[in-house]
Formats: C-alpha cells, structure tokens, sequence
C-alpha cells in the first residue's frame, strides 16, 4: 500500500500545473543564463545573435526531453493506480473464495461454480526464491494466509501460485456448447455515484488510446448438465462504462474513495445479478503452433491496461458490431448455434486483421474445442471474459515466418504511400488492415514447456538456450526474399515515414528481466493447465478438425 500511495503521490505531483509553470520558469531563467554567459561584450552582431539563438534552442531542447521524461512516468504509473498491482492483497481481501488444494486436479468433477473458486498456476520456475513477507502483525489472518501462500510456493511438492482470478465454468472435456439469453434493449444503469465522477475516472486513462463502443455485458450465467450448455445471459453497455468502472477500480477520487471500497468492499465481489459495474464481456485467448510454442505479446505503452507487460495474443471486448447477429433487431439470438456464428465471427476477425491467419484455412475452430471457460478477473471488480484456445497449422518456425511477413507488408504500406515497382508489377496490394496499434507492441514464440511464473507473477527468459529459446517476432521487418533490385526500385519514404519505419523495425524484445504479466494471460496459462496444457489441447483441436471434415 505504501508503494502506491508514493506512485500516487508522484503521478499527481507531475500532474500538476504549478510543476509545468516551474518547470518553464526554471528553464527560462537557464535560457537567460546561458545567453548572459556566451553572449559576451562586443562588436560583432551576428556571433553574439547566433550565440544567443542556441542558448535559447538549448533551453527549449532541454525543456522537451524534461516533459519526454515526465509523460513516460505518468504512463509507466498510470495502470498501477487505476487497478492495484498487488494480486496477493486482493486474494487476502477476497478470502471469502476458497482455493483450489494443491492434490487436485482443477475442475475435473465439477466444472461449473456459480460462486467461483481461484484459480492456480503450477508452472513456476524452478528455482524459487523466497517471497518477502508484507502483513505486519504476524499474529492475525492475513500473515498466516500469506506464508501459506509463500510457503506453496517454495517448498511444496506441487509448487503453485494463487490468481486473482474465479473460474465460474472449465470446459475441461471440451465438450460443452454456449447459448446466448441476450436483452439488446436493456443497458445497465450506472450507479449515480459513478456517473456523477465520471470525469475524474476517465481521467485515469489519460495516456491510454480508447474508443468508445457498445458492447456485451453479461448478467449471469447457468449450466445446463443434461445438454451440456452453458447458457449467458446478457445486455448492452458501452466501452467507456467500464473504463470508469471496473478498470479503475483502484483509482482515489474524492480524498481517497476508491469504487473497490465502494461496491466491492466484502471478502467476495457481488454476484453478476446485482453487480453494480459495467461488466463487458473480454475476449481472451492463446494462439499455439502445431509444436507447442505459443504466441505472447509484449504490450506497448498505449494500452488502455497492462501496458508494457506480457500479455496474450487474443484480447478483446465483445463489440456488438463484431458479432454475427440479427442485423434487424441486434440479438444474439439463442440457441448454440447462433453462438457458435456469433463467437467465430469475432475471433476470426480480430485473428485475422491482427495476424494474417484465416479461419477454416490455417486453423480450424468449433466453439467444443475450442472454449476453455469463463472466469471473473477480481482485480477488476469481477469482470467476467470468456478464453479460448488456437492451435495454428503451422509449426512455430513457419508461424514466426508467415507473422513476420504480415507485418512487413502492412509495414512497408504504411511507410510508403505509394506501393513499390515491384508490387505494381506483380499486380499486388499490400494487406494494410493491421491495425497500427500492433507496432506498438512486441510478440514472440515461446515453448510451451518453458513457461514459468515467479510468486510476484512475472515472466523471464534469461535461463533458456537452445532449442527453449523463445523466437522473436518483429513485425516491422521486410521480407528477406525481395532482391537488391527489388528494393532499389522501391519509391523513398519521407523522413517522417522513414522515421516511423526505423521505430518498427527496431522493436525488439528484451527478455533478461522477469516482466509482469497481465491478468488475462496468467488466466489463459491457468485455463490451459486446467484442462490437461498444450498437448490435450492440441488432441482435441484435431478432433474438431476430423469432426468437421466428417460432418
């Protein structure tokens, strides 16, 4: 807590207005100085002109890499403010759910729990060093719940750590259908206290790019064991009603009122039924080669969360605009298989646009085997998303290779306003539906296998060589198999456009120092372990693809 209240402290200090005006005033009377000193007596007008120009240009330059400096704090600490950063304290709040025992295989009985039970990631590394402990009086509750935690995690035979996280349904059989009960008329009502603060909680998105969309909100959720249907019943929100909810749920407004302390203040969140947050419906997912590697993302800056994290590649809110639905009365009509429409649609289209792969053709999907569950993130207040498991056709060296050339023909596009000679005289158009925001963040291949996550739920790669070695992914990169001729003929790019293709291109991964991950991506490991990891995955996704050819 103490660290973030002083990233608090420090976010609002470089906020402030009186800091900027201090800030010039500093740097004009170092501006003034610096014409003082070279400007010195004499009769020649244009040195002392020139001396003076470059004592002002100097103060100025300075000036910019100072505000450079300050924007890139305030975007480093503005996740950390909005949603606290310590998952182990929102497990001790929330000890009204009750972990799963270290001997049990996750969910293998009972996969359905309206109630929610945490979830546990056993992929730790393998050597652990020993958490500090945090709770001070180490006679109450929390300090004997936190060193059984540190304790599982050091020296028990089956090591794990505890999410933030409550699985209300596992599909592990990969057998189980989803029916949609959706409402497209009804829209949450926020709570008056919410709307009355609403700009003081879009304000902490301030160095996040948002756009406002409306989306699916999920109102509860029931199994059906006989048919096996999971059945959804859902509404309409919007984006920006869960950026000022449950994404800043941490966010002090009004001498420290926090929406966590407002509306989530017991040892669980409330039920989706009387939930008073916005609760979108994500999408996440795990994109895997047919060798078992797996594409993880390195997120960039301007992410409205987990920015400059490790993330999964599938992320996504359930846009209403995305989904294959009655275009007359914008229903997701019930049934499975107009969920089954409704899911494809939107997962081959994100995939597609954000990696070049189609559906049908380099990798096969059916809502069974592909669907790994739904599971509320407690981090942010209980939001409720829906995970998913890819396995793409192509093994992870062919995988890196046909990623990185998507990425360098909508490169190269978005370089050049015109296409090259060369394109114009193969008579092809550079695919330019990647979305920019892609560039700004960094991917690689990793094995399987190799994955592992520290108590503070953070990733490294310093220890892998060889044939562990996770392959690096720069979509910035042109094809190596155009000739020097090739690229003579290409047109030159501006300098600007030069510029931005530089920043592509040197986009590199930097994979020595354990980085954080997101909530979504440790939920997809957890979610992948709890119904038998890569390989059962992998056995079941061609099962699709037989039954599919059968069919």
């Amino acid at each position: 807590m103490k660290r973030n209240n002083f990233r608090r402290k420090l976010y609002d200090f470089l906020n402030e207005k009186w800091f900027n005006l201090i800030l010039y005033s500093v740097l004009a009377v170092v501006a003034v100085i610096l014409i003082v000193f070279f400007g010195t007596s004499g009769d020649d007008f244009i040195k002392t002109f020139i001396k003076d120009v470059f004592s002002v240009f100097f103060a100025a330059l300075v000036a910019t890499i100072f505000l450079l400096l300050k924007r890139w704090l305030q975007s480093s600490l503005e996740d950390s403010l909005k949603t606290t950063n310590d998952h182990h304290a929102i497990i001790r709040k929330y000890h009204g759910y009750q972990g799963i025992a270290a001997d049990e295989t996750p969910f293998r009985t009972t996969k359905f729990d309206k109630e929610g039970k945490y979830l546990r990631i056993f992929c730790v590394p393998a050597k652990r060093r020993k958490a500090k402990p945090t709770i001070k009086d180490k006679c109450s509750k929390e300090a004997a719940r936190e060193n059984a935690a540190i304790y599982s995690y050091k020296n028990g035979e089956k090591p794990f750590v505890t999410l933030p996280s409550v699985a209300v349904f596992i599909n592990s059989g990969f057998d189980a259908s989803l029916s949609f009960n959706d409402d497209p008329v009804s829209q949450e009502k926020m709570d008056d206290n919410i709307i009355a603060n609403a700009p003081f909680l879009i304000g902490a998105h301030n160095f996040s790019k948002i756009s406002n969309n409306k989306t699916i909100r999920l109102d509860g959720a029931d199994y059906d064991e006989k048919s096996n249907v999971l059945n959804l019943s859902t509404s309409r929100t919007s984006y920006y009603h869960m950026l000022i909810s449950n994404r800043c749920m941490d966010y002090e407004f009004n001498n420290g009122i926090t929406l966590r302390n407002m509306f989530e203040y017991g040892s669980t969140v409330s039920p989706l039924e009387k939930s008073k947050l916005s609760n979108q419906i994500g999408i996440n997912g795990l994109i895997f080669s047919s060798d078992g590697w797996v594409l993880i993302e390195k997120r960039g800056r301007n992410k409205s969360t987990w920015k400059n994290e490790f993330g999964q590649p599938l992320s996504l809110s359930m846009k209403e605009s995305k989904l294959e639905i009655n275009k007359t009365s914008s229903k997701i009509e019930p049934g499975e298989e107009s969920a089954e429409n409704a899911i494809r649609n939107i997962i081959s289209d994100s995939i597609e646009r954000g990696y070049g792969l189609e559906m049908d053709k380099d990798y096969s999907f059916d809502l069974k085997h592909n669907f790994l569950g739904v599971v509320r993130d407690l981090l942010e207040g209980g939001k409720p998303n829906l995970y998913f498991s890819i396995v793409v056709n192509l093994e992870a060296k062919k995988l890196r290779q046909r990623l990185n050339e998507y990425g360098g023909r909508n490169v190269i596009a978005k370089a050049n306003t015109e296409f090259s000679s060369f394109e114009k005289e193969k008579g092809e158009k550079p695919d330019t539906s990647m979305s920019y925001e892609k560039y700004s963040s960094s991917f690689f291949l990793a094995k399987w296998s190799s994955l592992s996550i520290d108590y503070y739920y953070r990733m490294a790669f310093s220890h892998l060589s060889g044939n562990d070695k996770p392959m690096k992914i720069q979509f910035g990169k042109r094809d190596k198999d155009k000739t020097k001729e090739e690229t003579k003929k290409k047109e030159k790019p501006s300098c600007g456009k030069k510029l931005k293709l530089l920043k592509s291109r040197c986009r590199i991964l930097h994979l020595r120092k354990p980085r954080a991950c997101g909530e979504g991506l440790l939920t997809c490991i957890a979610l992948a372990e709890a119904v038998g990891g890569a390989d059962r995955i992998k056995e079941f996704e061609g099962l699709g693809e037989k039954e599919n050819a059968d069919g």
